[in-house]
Parts: C-alpha cells; sequence; structure tokens
C-alpha cells in the first residue's frame, strides 16, 4: 500500500526499524551486495561518502574504515576465511531528466480499524523532442492517491484509488533497453547471465540492420535511430555445449512507469532454434510481480516480429510481422500484475541448444494523456500462500479514461492432503465488452505429488476463448512418467498439444511430444458445459487436415545426459516441412579443479514440400526420409573426418530437397578457475576447440566444408597492482584483464580455398591508490570471403582521475568566496542597522552545510578510434576518432556541476569519393539533490 511508489519511489522512507533503502529517484541507487575475501574493497567512483554499511556473517558491524578519495574499504579485523561479508552503499543518480519540478507529500495513519495512506505529488519536466528513457522523463503528471488495508491472521483486504492528469512525451514513447550500451566504438553487453547454462548461451551485441529493414517497424525504428547511427542488437548464441536447461539474463533500470503506457512492446528475431525453446521476457520487481511475456521461438520464423502486450485490465498478447499483420504463434502467453517498482528486466531461454536469438528495442508505447482514475482492490481469506485448507483470493483494477476497462479474478478453492480444487470466475470490462471466464482445477492428490492426476478448464464464452489441460504423473523407485493433453481456442485458432516423459533416475529419460494449430473454430459456438463435454473428444487430434502447422517430436537421453539423441518435424503450410536428427556424446571430466568435455555431434537437416496431412502421413514421410538416410547414419562415428564415403549417399538423402545438410563435429571443452596470478594472464581459462565436416544442398548448389574452430577466453585480477602477486605498480591498487579470442578456418575442397576469420576483444583496467582509473579496450574482427575481406578494429582509452585541483572547482572556489563576503556585508550592515543579525532560513543553512565540505572534483578524458571496412566489395574504408573531456565538482554528495566538449572525426574512402567530417559537442551539467 504505496501510492505513487512507481512516480516517486524516493518518498517511501524505512520505517518500524527497517534498513533504509535509498532509491535512485532520491539522487542513490543500491548497486551492490557482494562477498568479499580480502582485506580491503574498491568501490564504485560515484560512492556518496556516509551511506557505506558493512554486515558481517548477518551481523552489521561498525568495524571498518573508507577513503573516500581512493574509494577504499577496509575491514578490521581482516575477513576470516568462509566469512561472508555484504558491503552496502549508495551512489549518485544518473538521472538526467533534462530538469524537473518533482513534489510529493503523503501521510499514512489509523483509522476505523484500517490502515490508511493518501498522497498528492507530481512531476513537471522541461520537455523536449524525442522518447522518454530510463532516466530520461518528457512525460509530465500530477495526481492525488488513497488506500486502505486491514490485515489479520486469516483475512486481509486492501483498496488503492489514484486520479491523475498526465502529459505524454513529444513521442508518446518510453524505451527501457534500446541495446545501443556504450559508444560506437566501445559496445557493451546490455544483459549478463545470472544462471543457468551461462557457458552454453552466449550474449553479444550485433550490428544488424533489425527491425528497420521491416516496412511496418521502420517508422518507428527510424524515431529511436536518428540517421547515421547504426542499429544494435542483444545477441542470444547457442555453443557447442549448450545444454537447453533454463537461462536467465538480467538488467537493472530505472523504474519502468507501467502504469503511464497502454502497451509494452519488443522485436524479436529467431534463426535455426530448437524445436520447443523458448524466450520468457519479465519487467517487473524480481519477485513475480510485472509484465511477462512468453514466446515460442520456434514459431516465429527467420524474419523480425514485434510482440506487443496490452497493459489494460483484461489485455492481450499479439504478435505482429514486418508487413504489419498480425501472426498466430502457437504458446504465445503473457500476464500482467501491477508492481510496486518495476527495476528489473529479466530475458529467460529454456531448452535452446541451437541457433541464435536476437532481441532488440523494448519500450513502452501508447503514452496516456489527460484525466484518468486507476483502482486496484485485494481480498484474501485462508492461508493463501501456502494455499492449504479453505481459502478465498480476488483481485480487481481498473482504468477510468476514454476507453474504460475493468478486469478482476476471484479464485476459491480447498486444498488438503488427498485434493486440491479451486474453481475461478474472470469478469472483465474492455472495448465495450463485457465478458466472464469461469474455470476450475482439480488435483488428486496434488499438483507437486510425483503420483497425481491435474484435471485444470476454464472458458469465456463473449471472448471466445477456451483451454483444458490434463496430466497423469507415475513414479515408482526409479522410474518416473509424465504425460500431458492441452487443448485451447482463441480468436479463431484452434490448438492442441501432446507430451509424455519417461525414464529411470539418470540413467536413461525419453521423451515424445506432438501439436497442432488450425485456423478453425471447435468450440467458440458452444457453451460453458457443451464445451466442457467436447474437450474430452479433443484429448484425439482434431482438424488435422485443417492445420497449418504440426510438428512432433523425439528426444532420448542416457548416462546422465552424456548421450543424447533427437529427432523432430516441423511442418507449416506453405513453406514445407523441416527434418531433422542429431546426436550427441560427451564426456564431462573433472581433475581437481579443472573440468574438461570432449564431445562428438552427428545431424541431419531435410526441408522439402510436403502433401501430409495428418501426424500419420507426417510419421510415414519421417520414416521413408529415415530409410534414405541409413547411409549417412550407418558410418562409423568419427570416420567422417578421414573418409569420403561416409558423405557418399547425400545425393540420394537430398533428392527432390528444397535445401540439405549432414555434418559431424568433433570438439572439446575446457575450463578452470583464476586466481594463480601472472598464470592467469597467459593460460586461458576457458578453452574450446572443435572440428566439423558438413555437406550441403540448396536448390542446385552442393557445397562439401570442413570448418575448424578455436575460443580462447581467460582473465586476470590484482596481478601487478599494490597488494598484487607480482607487486610491481606501487601507485595502482587494483588491476583488472580480460580478453576472448576466436579464430575459425573455413575450408572448402572442391576448389582448396580457405577462409580464415577472427575475432579478438582484450581489456585492461587499472585503478590507482588516488582514485584514478584507466580503461583500455581493444575490438578486433577480421574475414575473408570470396569477395571481399571486411575487417575493423577499435581501440578505446579513457582516464578518471580526483585531481585537487581544477578550472572548474578554481571557478567555483571563486563564486564562494565572492559569495562568502557579500554575506559577510550584509550581515555587518544588517547588525548596524538593528542591532541583531539576520537568521538564517532552513535552505540557506542546509545549503552553507553543503559548501563547508570541501569539492569532490573528477576530471575524465576519453580517446576512441576505429577503422573498418565493410563486406561488399565496393564498400569504402572509414575511420573515425573521437575525444571527449569532462570536469565536474560534487558538494556534499548534493550538488553537482559540471562541464565537458568533445571533438569527432570521420573519413570515407571509397574507389570514387572521399568525404571527411568534423563535429564537436559541448555540454553543461547542474543537479541539485535535496
Amino acid at each position: 500500500m504505496r501510492p505513487f511508489l512507481e512516480f516517486t519511489p524516493w518518498s517511501y522512507a524505512a520505517s518500524n526499524g527497517e534498513d533504509q533503502e535509498f532509491a535512485a529517484g532520491e539522487g542513490f541507487a543500491i548497486i551492490a551486495r557482494v562477498v568479499e575475501s580480502i582485506d580491503s574493497i574498491v568501490l564504485d567512483s560515484e560512492t556518496v561518502a556516509g551511506t557505506v554499511s558493512v554486515n558481517r556473517d548477518g551481523v552489521e558491524s561498525a568495524s571498518f574504515s573508507y577513503d573516500e578519495q581512493a574509494r577504499t574499504l577496509v575491514l578490521t579485523p581482516p575477513p576470516r576465511a568462509g566469512e561472508q561479508v555484504r558491503v552496502r552503499y549508495a551512489v549518485e543518480s544518473t538521472d538526467r531528466s533534462d530538469g524537473a519540478l518533482a513534489f510529493g507529500f503523503g501521510t499514512r495513519f489509523p483509522w476505523l480499524g484500517f490502515d490508511w495512506a493518501t498522497a498528492i505529488g507530481g512531476r513537471w519536466p522541461l520537455f523536449g523532442q524525442g522518447w522518454d528513457e530510463g532516466g530520461r522523463l518528457r512525460s509530465a503528471w500530477t495526481g492525488i492517491s488513497i488506500a486502505a488495508a486491514k490485515e489479520t491472521k486469516s483475512v486481509s483486504v486492501g483498496l488503492e484509488a489514484m486520479a491523475r492528469y498526465l502529459r505524454a512525451g513529444s513521442s508518446g514513447l518510453y524505451r527501457i533497453a534500446g541495446m545501443e550500451d556504450g559508444s560506437a566504438y566501445d559496445t557493451l553487453i546490455p544483459f549478463r547471465a545470472v544462471a543457468g547454462d551461462t557457458a552454453g548461451i552466449v550474449a553479444s551485441v550485433s550490428v544488424d540492420a533489425g527491425p528497420g529493414a521491416e516496412s511496418a517497424f521502420s517508422d518507428l525504428i527510424t524515431t529511436l535511430h536518428p540517421a547515421p547511427a547504426e542499429n544494435r542488437a542483444l545477441l542470444l548464441s547457442t555453443g557447442s555445449l549448450a545444454d537447453g536447461i533454463e537461462t536467465t539474463f538480467v538488467r537493472y533500470v530505472e523504474p519502468v512507469p507501467l502504469l503511464s503506457y497502454k502497451r509494452l512492446a519488443f522485436f524479436v528475431k529467431a534463426d535455426a532454434v530448437t524445436s520447443g525453446s523458448t524466450l520468457r521476457l519479465v519487467v517487473g520487481d524480481g519477485e513475480g510481480n510485472g509484465a511477462s511475456v512468453t514466446v515460442p521461438l520456434d514459431g516465429l520464423g527467420l524474419d523480425w516480429h514485434k510482440i506487443v502486450l496490452d497493459l489494460r485490465p483484461g489485455g492481450t498478447v499479439s504478435a505482429y510481422s514486418g508487413d504489419g499483420s498480425i501472426l498466430t504463434v502457437t504458446g504465445l502467453e503473457a500476464s500482467y500484475s501491477v508492481p510496486g517498482s518495476a527495476g528489473l528486466v529479466e530475458l529467460i531461454v529454456t531448452g535452446l541448444t541451437d541457433g541464435s536469438v536476437l532481441i532488440d528495442e523494448l519500450l513502452l508505447e501508447g503514452a496516456y494523456d489527460g484525466f484518468s482514475a486507476l483502482a486496484h482492490a485485494t481480498f484474501s481469506a485462508g492461508d493463501t500462500s501456502k494455499k492449504s485448507g479453505l481459502y478465498l483470493l480476488g483481485t480487481g483494477s481498473g482504468v477510468l479514461d476514454s476507453a474504460p476497462a475493468v478486469a478482476a479474478n476471484l479464485e476459491a478453492g480447498w486444498a488438503a492432503r488427498f485434493a486440491e480444487l479451486s474453481v475461478n470466475w474472470t469478469p472483465a470490462f474492455a472495448s465495450d465488452i463485457l465478458s466472464y471466464g469461469l474455470g476450475y482445477a482439480v488435483a488428486l492428490p496434488g499438483r507437486s505429488s510425483p503420483l497425481r492426476i491435474v484435471d485444470q478448464f476454464s472458458r469465456d464464452v463473449e471472448l471466445g476463448r477456451y483451454a483444458r489441460s490434463l496430466e497423469v504423473a507415475l513414479a515408482a523407485g526409479g522410474f518416473s512418467m509424465v504425460a500431458k493433453t492441452n487443448s485451447a481456442e482463441e480468436s479463431a485458432v484452434f490448438r492442441q498439444s501432446w507430451g509424455v516423459t519417461t525414464g529411470w533416475r539418470d540413467a536413461i529419460s525419453v521423451s515424445a511430444s506432438a501439436s497442432l494449430e488450425a485456423p478453425v473454430v471447435v468450440v467458440s459456438d458452444l457453451d460453458f458445459i457443451d464445451s466442457w463435454t467436447q474437450s474430452w473428444m479433443l484429448i484425439l487430434p482434431e482438424s488435422e487436415q485443417s492445420a497449418t502447422s504440426r510438428r512432433i517430436g523425439l528426444s532420448a537421453s542416457a548416462l546422465g545426459n552424456r548421450l543424447t539423441a533427437m529427432v523432430k518435424r516441423n511442418l507449416d503450410q506453405p513453406s514445407g516441412a523441416l527434418n531433422s536428427v542429431e546426436a550427441k556424446l560427451s564426456v564431462p571430466l573433472k581433475l581437481g579443479t579443472f573440468s574438461f568435455e570432449p564431445y562428438y555431434v552427428r545431424s541431419s537437416s531435410l526441408e522439402s514440400t510436403s502433401i501430409a496431412s495428418s501426424f500419420e502421413a507426417d510419421l510415414a514421410e519421417i520414416g521413408s526420409l529415415a530409410a534414405v538416410a541409413v547411409g549417412l547414419w550407418s558410418a562409423i562415428p568419427v570416420a567422417e573426418f578421414w573418409t569420403d564415403r561416409a558423405f557418399a549417399s547425400f545425393g540420394e538423402f537430398a533428392t527432390d530437397a528444397v535445401a540439405a545438410d549432414h555434418r559431424a563435429e568433433l570438439g572439446f571443452g575446457f575450463r578452470r578457475p583464476i586466481g594463480y596470478g601472472v598464470l592467469d594472464l597467459f593460460a586461458p581459462s576457458a578453452a574450446t576447440a572443435g572440428f566439423a565436416r558438413s555437406i550441403a544442398m540448396s536448390g542446385d548448389t552442393m557445397v562439401e566444408s570442413g570448418v575448424l574452430t578455436v575460443s580462447l577466453s581467460g582473465g586476470a585480477a590484482n596481478v601487478f597492482a599494490a597488494s598484487g602477486a607480482k607487486p610491481l605498480m606501487p601507485l595502482i591498487s587494483f588491476d583488472e584483464y580480460s580478453h576472448k579470442t576466436s579464430l575459425s578456418f573455413s575450408y572448402y575442397p572442391s576448389d582448396g580455398e580457405i577462409l580464415p576469420s577472427l575475432t579478438s576483444n582484450f581489456v585492461v583496467s587499472l585503478e590507482g591508490l588516488a582514485g584514478s582509473v584507466f580503461a583500455l579496450t581493444s575490438n578486433l574482427a577480421y574475414a575473408r570471403t570470396r569477395s571481399a575481406e571486411p575487417w575493423s578494429e577499435a581501440l578505446g582509452l579513457a582516464l578518471s582521475t580526483r585531481p585537487r585541483r581544477t578550472w572548474l572547482g578554481d571557478l567555483a572556489g571563486l563564486a564562494l568566496r565572492i559569495r562568502n563576503e557579500a554575506e559577510a556585508e550584509n550581515a555587518v550592515n544588517n547588525k548596524a542597522d538593528s542591532g541583531i543579525a539576520a537568521e538564517k532560513t532552513w535552505v540557506s543553512a542546509w545549503f552553507d552545510a553543503i559548501l563547508e565540505k570541501p569539492f569532490s572534483l573528477h576530471n575524465t578524458f576519453g580517446l576512441e578510434g576505429s577503422i573498418s571496412k565493410g563486406t561488399s566489395t565496393l564498400a569504402p574504408l572509414v575511420e573515425r576518432t573521437k575525444f571527449d573531456y569532462k570536469t565536474k565538482i560534487v558538494a556534499g554528495g548534493s550538488l553537482t556541476l559540471g562541464a565537458g566538449a568533445g571533438l569527432w572525426q570521420t573519413l570515407s574512402v571509397a574507389q570514387d569519393s572521399t568525404v571527411l567530417g568534423f563535429g564537436y559537442t559541448l555540454s553543461i551539467e547542474a543537479k541539485l539533490v535535496f
């Protein structure tokens, strides 16, 4: 019950003995909760002194000292082995709002047995041209809210209401993440992996024409990328060791104003991804609240698509293709619950072992404008957290404006040791349509029981929505089996899916799945009772001949996933059918702290036209393809690398195919921990190497190739610094190094051509004892194709210092002396006239307290340069250079003044022209945090 939390998080100070939280809107942001095992810790360069707190093994400790100049935290006594130390501090805000008046007043009080809260507040910036984004808001609002809540041991009730006036920004957009972090020469990866297959799925940044190349998206992308800025997208790509487990990538952002916009949108593109793989995007508070969209990646095709979630009550999710048409995607799902504050963006990838995914431009659209009212209510009775015994749970929300919308969800249930029962009612009013959905769930004895039966059903007649799910699970000793069937209908599209998984401990596991999608109406014309009766018949396939999509999959694993095999068929009319098979053997080994994993993979795929109109016909085509693939798969494993007879039957396999390929790969992976001093600089901490031989056919062209790939990466920390393993740099408090190099050679036997490619990244960071930081980055890329040799090299140098004296500091000191002399003269005159010295106001007293502290001075210098040549034979040679200088002073952590200047130069040399460009930038900064 915290009204205005999304707009003014700083207005909620901790109470009742809770730890103080600093919010970004207050001028601070929590940036680290870390575990360290060293004597001293170097904190962030923007750390605000006085906000540092230390907990040792969960107990707050005051036995530490902090050097503001060196930003070094020293613990007394030093941490012991295994001790957990949590350091918490605040940094100066990155709020770049172009100037704004933000105000708020609120109070909390008990009345009539309820806890009440009411507030009035607003934010009015200086409007600018462009879009809103994290830390830069042009939208404005003023509102008043009231909330009441009561909670007992068994019952809780809450009501929140808000009336507000909104003025949208000039574009009506809010850019959450554009993937263009860093500079044009030194890109930063906008998301980082935190859990799951962090070695098998790698995040990087790709320069891509992106959604702007699609006609329906070009205007929006042009708005966000004024020429000549290039578009970059987040690339999630799989390596040879990807195992398909759920992998999470995160990014912390300024609180996202979900309540101020009507739609959440992002762009996604999937390339040769694993069947059944999904991407789930979540914008919320990290505790399950917020907006969540699940996208089945294998149902998108190869082009860019825009995914849009309606954030209004009862809203739905849609997928748009590049021509603006709505695409029906089986399994596209979404949910939305109003969060207190949405400052975390999560990308969760599941089941991805092959291919890659591009994500771009996560944003909010359709800014609310004008007067509106919002309301949100909750009610619960019983144990709703564990859902044990009898319970009742209800939520509802609504928006009253030019297009009012209301939605609610009421659930009643009973849970015992032998059964879990629940019914739910979901009334809604949106787009002038009044609807209600009814549903139930029965689990015997429970949803999490290893031996269970689960039946779920829901129906909304007005909206044409229907869903039915049946699940049976068995477990005895080491044996387990789970079987599930689903059927659903929405927007005149009918879907069915089936799946069964069985196994014996970790020794062996077998899974089979199938699904279909057809643009037909099966249950939408039936009422609740008739649709429930019909749903029992839908356990079997329905409308197979009308299906525009059918999928079949079979997979098996043995020996703890060391041996895996997979067969799948995807049919999408009218494009045809894609059939593929893959087998993989890996042998993970561990020697002390070192990990090794040799592997061997063989795969085949064939794309062809198909006249199959049922699952039976699909299986028959798979059988016929298996018969002609026997020649390829009967070859002795690894023999493909030295004998051509292993590929002799490929021509028969590819007969009448649109495209086909057969591939074998042999390789290994290696990993080790770092912490060996100088050795870490020269010995990689991770390495992969592999050789693949393949033959592929597309149309009438057949190509045989061999590819050798080697990837080396590593890092080192605290090597040559004053406290490092080899203290050769006494003026450096901490040094850090990281590098990654990937090299590949593609060999084509038809003409003996060898085409190499190379990418290399190297980063060095040195932190001085006086607080200065020096960073060096290098990014090299080279490739040779049959028609060109594209390459690029980008070098960046950055130096941040904390000098004792700067020209801006001298100027501020001069202004301060003039002010003090004027105040002293006025004080003498006032006392002479009245005999009483004038009293200072609380504002002037607060300002004097800030200025009494010594200024913190910062200088930053940056030099970036790059030179590159594109993939086209006519591509020009392009050279870019940029120099930046910034200086600022910080007084008391509250007042910041800064100035900066930059010069840039470009040179483009083509065969018949040369273009030379120059430019400059000037900037000033002023910030005051109350």
